[in-house]
């Protein structure tokens, strides 16, 4: 597990994880380096048949909702960092 939490953001969605709690889990119970708590729990995707083109579609979205910035550049951004996460980078 990395200790500086900071720099870390979920290889799946790009959400910093800013505290333990937010990072998913492993099978065994112990917090996943690379994946926050929304795309992984147990050594599972939550949603294992989403697509990369799906997920920067929901990241957009939750931009939005949340008044970070407006959808059309929030989905520019999201299309530029979502492929190369972890996740998505070989698919």
């Amino acid at each position: 597990m990395k200790e500086d939490i900071e720099e870390c953001i979920c290889q799946s969605c790009g959400m910093p994880i800013k505290n333990q709690n937010d990072f998913g889990t492993e099978k065994d119970g112990q917090k996943s380096p690379y994946y926050c708590t929304y795309c992984y729990m147990k050594g599972l995707f939550l949603e294992p048949e989403l697509t990369p083109s799906e997920m920067v579609d929901i990241c957009a979205k939750k931009y939005e909702e949340r008044k970070i910035m407006p959808f059309d550049e929030a989905y520019e951004l999201n299309l530029k960092i979502i492929p190369e996460l972890r996740r998505w980078k070989f698919k």
